[in-house]
């Protein structure tokens, strides 16, 4: 524990002598790591499939076609591709082997960088509220350092709060993906 301590210490002191911002906090969204070379005009990026809950199947494909279809129309980077297979992050145990196989994936792809992220919760249906909670980077290929890291949690307290429940029939598979295009919105206007 104290040796994972000291890791983090020295890579948030690399990141900030490296011109990175640290934990900035704007609308909701959380950014923890920021490198402020933001110049991604003539760079491709490829977009990983999210790696999600086991009580989420195949929503990490959905986060990924989402935030692939957000950057194309950011025209932020010169190439966004996907690279929508559901089982490159199974591969590993730790989220380091997770990183280190998605930057083997994008330097396979000749991608400068790579674009991945985590759901961490999803919840919706019934009379639970609907959140989704995810954690996102932006990874250069050739040196493996994370330029861009966040977090972002969203609710959707729906439109009728009457008790039990909405007389309005909504389809709730829908809700949660309304709410990641929001979300992908907001996080690539970031980058």
């Amino acid at each position: 524990m104290i040796k994972k301590s000291i890791f983090l210490f020295l890579i948030i002191l690399l990141l900030t002598l490296n011109g990175c911002k640290l934990t900035e906090e704007v609308n909701g969204v959380n950014v923890y790591i920021k490198h402020n070379k933001q110049d991604y005009k003539n760079a491709s990026i490829m977009v990983l499939n999210f790696k999600e809950p086991d009580y989420a199947k195949a929503k990490g494909n959905i986060a990924g076609t989402i935030f692939h279809k957000e950057l194309l129309k950011s025209q932020k980077f010169h190439m966004v591709e996907l690279f929508n297979n559901s089982t490159w992050y199974k591969y590993a145990k730790t989220e380091e082997e997770q990183i280190k196989i998605a930057i083997e994936k994008g330097k396979e792809n000749k991608s400068d960088y790579i674009f991945i992220g985590n759901i961490l919760e999803y919840i919706f249906g019934g009379l639970n509220k609907t959140r989704v909670k995810i954690r996102a980077r932006v990874i250069e290929c050739k040196t493996g350092i994370t330029l861009f890291m966040c977090e972002y949690t969203k609710t959707n307290l729906g439109e009728d709060k009457s008790y039990p429940m909405s007389t309005k029939m909504t389809d709730f598979s829908t809700i949660p993906q309304m709410l990641l295009t929001k979300m992908a919105r907001k996080i690539v206007d970031k980058l």
